[in-house]
């Protein structure tokens, strides 16, 4: 996986890591300060770190998704037709939604939010009164990416909702003096308006399935088993939530196919899915979509290039289609839930064992180079103010140290939870509701600070309001419900 950076000298980093069975292992990083990042470039850098790792042991690269990388990691699997390229799924994911948020009603929705948290972590008093109505919680939470962050700040404000619209109208905001500012008459007039909380609140409803998505390619778990699967759901749920109408969820569809089927339809995301037993196994065979197959098919012919370990591999494939042999025993049928894909492989694929060889490496892949960019605090916290005149090679050696000395701790210090397979079922329960109902107080997972908070308007409230002589229509407009102007259509249609 490679990924580059820039750091407080404003030298341009490339991170090289290598995700294996014992975790993902700082291999170097590389100081491309000087060098024009052409197509060829990037080629020569990438295959001197697959020469020292030698091409054998590798079975995908991992970059960005710009157009040099793209071609430098084509180049790279012309010259070794065994490995695979694939662009970093969560920064696919990651322009996916920025894509989205490109339409029109959504950016405008995005600029009214953006205004709203900015006024609220602008002013001290402001954010006080805010964290007292929610009960200590943020309106803004650090996302997987930079654009998956504005839809966690929808989604927050819609779970505030209620101790929002509180927080606008209660003595403390009447008296703090930003009740008569231009920027603090704009913010109230958000949060009564109908229009606005309509418009956010069907952005979370379909934005919310991808960032899942975002999440699990994110995750410390190997997901490629997963991840094909993973989509097909979140575009169903999309469909749901847009109540099966095609005018709503087909633009929706339109941009996530757009990226998805140009960047990470690949064979080996196919195959994935095909060698994860949980899910191969609910399928009939014959019934299985035949871009899987196709892409199962083509990861063997790359992976067995030669002719007799093919052919083994092809009459092995009856007894997993079949769960024949020791792949019928009720410890394997069982253990389909309960470990991770690969781990399955490992421990029942004894009786197959060239599809075995090809499924462990398939399902123990990383789907992103996230953890190249996680790796980048680390730099950070070594590469500070004080130490910010260390050579490259020095600050590569500290990085080196430090990143693999605590990949170690961790897995002395591993848990059964990471054994565990990956729940799709529970990412995507049937049924979900997205958007939580401001009304129910009854939740059990809602702690007592929040359910005080968000408890409903009292007379006195109302008496508070006019006293400060608030606008009569906005008092009338929160004791009924319905906010005066608003559009009863809600937001447009996508």
């Amino acid at each position: 996986m490679s990924d580059g950076w820039t750091d407080r000298r404003n030298r341009t980093l490339i991170n090289f890591l290598v995700s294996c069975e014992i975790g993902t292992v700082f291999l170097k990083s590389v100081d491309a300060s000087n060098m024009m990042k052409s197509t060829n470039a990037l080629f020569e850098m990438y295959d001197v770190v697959v020469t020292d790792v030698g091409p054998q042991n590798v079975v995908q690269f991992i970059t960005d998704n710009a157009a040099a990388c793209v071609a430098a990691g084509r180049l790279l699997t012309d010259k070794y037709p065994s490995m695979f390229f694939t662009p970093c799924a969560a920064h696919c994911l990651d322009l996916t939604l920025e894509d989205i948020g490109k339409i029109e009603w959504i950016k405008v929705a995005f600029q009214k939010t953006h205004k709203v948290t900015k006024f609220v972590y602008n002013h001290t008093r402001v954010l006080a009164i805010m964290r007292s109505f929610t009960g200590g919680k943020e309106l803004v939470r650090p996302g997987v990416t930079r654009f998956a962050t504005y839809f966690l700040a929808l989604q927050t404000l819609c779970e505030q909702k209620g101790n929002l619209r509180r927080m606008f109208v209660s003595a403390e905001w009447m008296e703090s003096g930003f009740t008569s500012q231009a920027n603090g008459i704009a913010v109230a007039e958000y949060m009564y308006s109908t229009t606005f909380w309509e418009s956010i609140e069907q952005i979370v409803e379909f934005s919310e399935p991808l960032v899942k998505v975002l999440r699990l390619v994110d995750g410390d778990k190997p997901p490629m088993g997963y991840v094909y699967e993973a989509m097909d759901r979140a575009k169903e749920v999309i469909r749901s939530k847009m109540e099966n109408n095609r005018d709503k969820y087909m633009p929706l569809w339109d941009i996530i196919d757009r990226r998805w089927d140009g960047q990470m339809h690949t064979p080996l995301h196919a195959a994935g899915y095909f060698l994860n037993p949980l899910l191969f196994y609910k399928t009939d065979f014959l019934e299985i979509d035949a871009e899987i197959k196709q892409g199962f098919f083509k990861c063997m012919e790359k992976m067995f290039p030669d002719l007799e370990k093919f052919d083994a591999a092809t009459i092995e494939l009856e007894m997993y289609k079949h769960a024949k042999g020791f792949l019928s025993s009720r410890a394997a049928i069982q253990s389909r839930k309960t470990i991770q894909p690969a781990a399955w492989w490992a421990s029942f694929g004894d009786e197959i064992p060239n599809l075995r060889w090809m499924a462990v490496r398939i399902l123990s892949q990383p789907c992103s180079s996230s953890a190249c960019e996680r790796n980048w605090s680390v730099f950070e916290h070594i590469h500070s103010k004080k130490r910010n005149r260390l050579s490259q090679q020095r600050l590569n050696d500290l990085v080196f140290v430090h990143h693999n000395l605590r990949l170690k701790i961790r897995k002395a210090q591993g848990t059964i939870e990471e054994c565990l397979p990956i729940d799709l079922d529970e990412i995507y329960p049937e049924c979900e509701l997205i958007a939580a109902d401001d009304d129910d107080d009854d939740d059990d997972d809602v702690d007592d600070d929040y359910v005080v908070a968000d408890r409903p308007l009292v007379s006195e409230d109302f008496d508070i309001m006019r006293q400060a002589n608030f606008r009569p229509e906005w008092v009338e407009g929160i004791r009924t419900g319905s906010y005066p102007g608003a559009s009863s259509s809600g937001p447009p249609a996508l």
